[in-house]
């Protein structure tokens, strides 16, 4: 067991390793953004260039739809243009006027039609008492207590704070 000091020093060292981290971070994040402002002009000229002849391929394969008979696409420099069978939505404006002319017109497959789920109410289950859960077979998991480490910080920390759960999670898996 360790004492309320050693637990002092070592939070200590935590913090120390954490700023450092944190600044670490911080110090990417602003290079990542600068490169950003770099590159931003170019892209979005070159989005603009790209959306434009998108557009008049779109319009030149929308006019010629007999060239798309068979084969309905070609791929031509890793681009494939052509046609295809755009796929249906369905579209039911009443669940339950819908259920009742299933019932009604295909009683055979209503099963199959339609999906009934029934699932207890936990929000209300919880406000019950022990006893009546008991009844039910629904046990309630003994409250207890865990360890709390956490920064206080910004944004930077929550992504450090992102890298230690990837990292918690990652030997987890690997125990």
């Amino acid at each position: 067991m360790a004492t309320l000091g050693e637990i002092e020093t070592a939070a200590k060292k935590y913090s120390t390793d954490f700023d450092t981290l944190t600044d670490l971070m911080r110090d990417m994040e602003a290079e990542i953004n600068e490169t950003k402002k770099l590159y931003l002009k170019q892209i979005k000229k070159l989005l603009d260039a790209a959306k434009a002849s998108r557009s008049v391929l779109h319009t030149a394969i929308e006019g010629s739809p007999e060239l798309f008979q068979k084969p309905r696409t070609f791929t031509f420099h890793g681009i494939k243009v052509g046609f295809k069978k755009a796929k249906g939505k369905l579209i039911i404006e009443s669940d339950e006027q819908t259920v009742k002319l299933i019932r009604k017109h295909f009683k055979d497959r209503f099963d199959e039609l339609v999906i009934t789920k029934e699932t207890p109410a936990k929000k209300v289950l919880e406000k019950m008492p022990a006893t009546d859960l008991k009844k039910l077979a629904v046990q309630v998991q003994a409250d207890s207590d865990e360890v709390v480490l956490n920064s206080t910080d910004s944004e930077i920390e929550k992504m450090v704070g992102a890298l230690f759960k990837d990292d918690d999670q990652d030997q987890t898996k690997a125990a």
